[in-house]
């Protein structure tokens, strides 16, 4: 989506509650996750949080609670494991980053449409402190309005990515639907 970044370990944090199936968020998420990781060599290591009010942590099937290889093989692995995920429930954005700072990652990609309950400013100050520097947080949002986005400094995930030396996206979600 326009958010590049280089290192040698990833963790991509994707939103699948359930408002995420308006528009074909959640599938323009799997699509450009997809993309993304094709980029990636056999050096680097990746791994997918999906995630609603609860965590679905995807890696390799040979190897659980290990991350992925840049390789065909598991970008293979990844396609089909992600193929059945679809949106439901509510959402728990701190679990999520919670658990991603758990790998360790160079960069953490997060992918939401940041619905509700929004992160606090506490919660915000709580993941970059767990942080530490350790990881840049890039955050891309998914919405109907870019101009409100854009322009408000308050919002929690321009907020996130800045405070964890990442960038801020915004995706009209108007722009997925067929």
């Amino acid at each position: 989506f326009g958010v590049n970044d280089a290192g040698t370990r990833f963790v991509y944090v994707i939103d699948n509650s359930g408002s995420m199936e308006s528009h074909d968020a959640l599938q323009a998420a799997k699509n450009e996750l997809l993309r993304s990781v094709e980029a990636l060599g056999e050096e680097q290591r990746f791994l997918v949080i999906f995630y609603n009010v609860e965590l679905t942590v995807i890696g390799p099937r040979d190897e659980p609670l290990q991350m992925f290889h840049g390789t065909d093989v598991d970008r293979l692995d990844l396609s089909q494991q992600i193929a059945p995920i679809e949106g439901d429930g509510g959402t728990d954005h701190v679990l999520a980053l919670r658990e991603s700072l758990e790998y360790h990652a160079d960069v953490i990609f997060f992918l939401t449409d940041a619905g509700r309950p929004g992160l606090t400013t506490g919660e915000i100050e709580e993941i970059t402190e767990r942080n530490g520097g350790a990881s840049r947080i890039h955050c891309i949002e998914f919405g109907g309005d870019p101009e409100l986005a854009r322009e408000d400094p308050s919002n929690s995930l321009r907020r996130l990515a800045e405070m964890n030396h990442g960038r801020y996206m915004y995706k009209d979600v108007r722009s997925f639907a067929p």
